[in-house]
């Protein structure tokens, strides 16, 4: 470990794989194809449930205000002609 903390140690000591310095990458092989599929599945669907949202929802109403009655501004019964909100007590 000494050896490590030293700024001249250049590690000729280090010994390593000849075999990894010709060939890293010649035995390898995929190992997780499932994980893959299983994450290329969550993906889809997602992607599926954002396309079913936007279609369906209203996505509009994401951004409106909420006032402190907790109705959605041009939405919520009452408040259809008034899309604004009015902070009148900060």
């Amino acid at each position: 470990m000494k050896k490590l903390s030293d700024r001249n140690y250049k590690g000729e000591d280090f010994k390593i794989n000849p075999k990894l310095v010709k060939e890293p990458f010649n035995n390898r092989k995929c190992t997780d194809c499932f994980m893959a599929l299983v994450f290329s599945t969550f993906v889809a669907s997602l992607i599926g449930m954002i396309v079913y949202g936007y279609d369906v929802g209203v996505p509009e109403m994401l951004l409106a205000p909420i006032n402190a009655n907790k109705a959605i501004c041009g939405f919520t019964a009452g408040t259809e002609g008034k899309p604004y909100l009015y902070i009148y007590d900060v």
